[in-house]
């Protein structure tokens, strides 16, 4: 990236005619390393083999932790209804990756607005024990939703519709 930078330097100092048209393309440039780089640095994590650490976790906490993360995703986008209730029993998972599952739902959701009307713009969380063995967590929002080919997708690996940002790893 450092020779980018020179490069850039030298040729808008010595181009001034194209020095505007040059520092834009140097600029794309850059910034087309970094995307890179974030994707390599992503897929270098995704692909590493982590030991889980599996412990009791309060999905209550979990779900709150998850929504204070995306905040700054979702704050101009859409109202989140979530009101915890009905004591949850334990859940033994890893913490960090079911938060992760979460924010991904709520980024995705509040993205998928066409506008960023606070007023019709809602994201719904709800959890409820079914049984002994099972809760229930359901995130749900009012947006326009996902054509068929794009559901029949959704879990193959690298899979996005965000041509400019999107990894398919969230």
């Amino acid at each position: 990236m450092g020779s980018l930078e020179l490069l850039k330097e030298e040729f808008v100092h010595h181009d001034q005619k194209n020095a505007e048209e040059i520092d834009e393309l140097v600029s794309d440039s850059i910034e087309g390393v970094h995307r890179v780089a974030k994707i390599v640095e992503e897929l270098r994590s995704f692909m590493r083999v982590k030991k889980v650490k599996l412990a009791p976790v309060s999905l209550e906490q979990v779900i709150q932790s998850a929504i204070n993360l995306a905040h700054h995703e979702t704050k101009h986008s859409a109202n989140i209804d979530w009101h915890p209730g009905a004591d949850l029993p334990a859940l033994h998972v890893n913490e960090y990756q079911l938060v992760q599952v979460i924010v991904n739902l709520l980024v995705n959701a509040a993205q998928a607005f066409p506008n960023k009307d606070l007023s019709k713009n809602r994201i719904w969380i709800r959890a409820e024990q079914l049984s002994q063995d099972e809760l229930s967590l359901e995130i749900q929002d009012n947006a326009c939703g996902m054509p068929p080919e794009v559901v029949r997708k959704i879990f193959d690996p690298f899979f996005t519709t965000k041509v400019a940002v999107g990894t398919g790893l969230g």
